[in-house]
């Protein structure tokens, strides 16, 4: 998995919500295993409002087999999630960058400076823009960030666009 910046991140995605976990369902497809996790929408950061999404990850669970994909997202029944996600050829939708597109959210604002924010867990080894490794960590991302990016990277995009003959 590369590593992104969030304004990366952002502009690959197309749909930004905040959201709560409500159910999940996995299927066989050939010989592996797919799960569809349905997302009650609280709030639209970028993209079209909608009141639920439908996120598609390889992996899941199906009697006795698991498949495990290491760098994704674990999304739970429950959680409060800040996610950044795209639709596939396939016309599935996919979180942005895998777990670097799931941010769980703490709704305690952070004491010194009174923002919601949320970890971002990557469970893998991640390549640095500098070629050097980068194990498990957790990052915590605030939703003001989101926020600032979004607002960069729309206006980077308005100015493309005004720039074009």
């Amino acid at each position: 998995m590369a590593e992104r910046s969030l304004d990366e991140q952002v502009a690959k995605a197309d749909l930004i919500v905040i959201g709560v976990v409500t159910r999940q369902h996995s299927y066989a497809v050939g010989k592996t295993i797919m799960t569809d996790t349905t997302v009650r929408i609280e709030q639209t950061l970028k993209g079209k409002s909608q009141l639920t999404i439908e996120v598609t990850q390889l992996g899941g669970r199906i009697d006795n087999r698991v498949v495990e994909v290491v760098g994704d997202a674990v999304l739970r029944p429950g959680q409060r999630l800040l996610l950044m996600t795209y639709v596939h050829a396939d016309g599935g939708r996919y979180l942005v960058g895998m777990a670097l597109g799931a941010i769980l959210l703490d709704d305690d604002p952070q004491p010194a400076c009174g923002l919601t924010g949320g970890s971002q867990t990557t469970d893998t080894t991640t390549i640095l823009p500098n070629g050097e490794l980068s194990h498990k960590r957790s990052d915590v991302v605030y939703v003001a960030e989101v926020m600032a990016a979004i607002a960069r990277v729309i206006h980077a995009s308005r100015e493309e666009a005004t720039d074009q003959p």
